[in-house]
């Protein structure tokens, strides 16, 4: 993706078999995007683009939630006994949705710590090249990063998603939360750590 905006489906209409969407002009004026960047980074007329971490940044515009996300999870309070914050629906997810994303800083296992203080963030994105995705110590709280929220999953051993592999359009290949079973509106989501 080079350049993105925000938009709605206004019609459905299908032609020779195809299904397609007609949508609604997003605001993409110059200055209704550059006073959306300054003051109110989630306004339907941001601009989006690609934006893959890399070793030592995790996103250009790291407070720009994703607007799929943002529609569905929220973090509050984890019920989770000692999980500080957790991911809540937003809405009813039926099984197999996607609710989150989990974007990191990236780099390859071999430099991975070994203690639980430096690892309690890292997820694996890629088994074969041993890829790591990670969420540095200083980016974790939702006030200094929120552009993908899945790092605030609790573990359960009877959780109601999994992490999955996700070719996100502005973070690149990284991985998300999918939903294993009908997930409430309100419901903790949890995922198995192991």
């Amino acid at each position: 993706m080079r350049l993105g905006h925000l938009t709605s489906v206004v019609r459905l209409t299908t032609s020779e078999g195809f299904l397609l969407p007609e949508v609604a002009a997003p605001d993409t004026t110059t200055a209704a995007t550059a006073t959306a960047s300054v003051t109110d980074p989630e306004s339907s007329s941001t601009s989006f683009s690609l934006d893959v971490s890399g070793y030592s940044v995790i996103s250009r515009r790291p407070l720009l939630r994703d607007p799929y996300e943002r529609s569905r999870v929220r973090v509050r309070r984890s019920l989770v006994p000692g999980g500080g914050e957790g991911l809540f629906a937003r809405r009813d997810l039926p099984r197999g949705a996607v609710a989150s994303f989990y974007n990191g800083v990236r780099f390859h296992d071999c430099h991975a710590f070994n203690d639980w203080d430096h690892n309690s963030y890292k997820i694996r994105l890629n088994e074969r090249r041993k890829q790591i995705l990670d969420i540095p110590a200083e980016d974790r709280d939702v006030r200094k990063y929120r552009a993908t929220l899945a790092h605030k999953i609790n573990h359960s051993f009877f959780p109601n998603a999994r992490f999955a592999d996700f070719a996100h359009p502005r973070f690149g290949r990284i991985l998300c939360v999918k939903t294993t079973r009908r997930v409430r509106k309100g419901e903790e989501l949890t995922c198995n750590y192991g």
